[in-house]
């Protein structure tokens, strides 16, 4: 990358070339697996993952068991989601996810 210009707000500006950019993108698809952002507390139902995700490729897992959209939990946004019922107390929610 070369420097271009210095941004007005301070940022240094970049020009890639296509090896750089194609980097950024395989770095932009990562998977992703976490646990889900969020106390279990046995009542708490909206949970959040750390970053955006691609909604076609967000999975839950609830102790491990992968939970079914539409049954079991709904996307509320590219980084949130709620339960239908709340995990009960002790469970571990992971999630595994293509970052946006």
């Amino acid at each position: 990358m070369r420097k271009q210009q210095d941004g007005s707000d301070g940022r240094v500006l970049f020009r890639s070339d296509d090896d750089t950019l194609a980097r950024m993108r395989k770095v932009a698809n990562e998977q992703v697996e976490e646990r889900a952002v969020g106390s279990i507390d046995g009542a708490r139902k909206i949970f959040y993952s750390s970053s955006e995700f691609i909604p076609d490729n967000f999975r839950v897992y609830l102790n491990g068991i992968l939970q079914i959209e539409g049954d079991d939990y709904n996307l509320l946004s590219s980084s949130s989601f709620t339960f239908v019922t709340a995990p009960p107390i002790s469970s571990i929610v992971t999630l595994k996810y293509q970052l946006a």
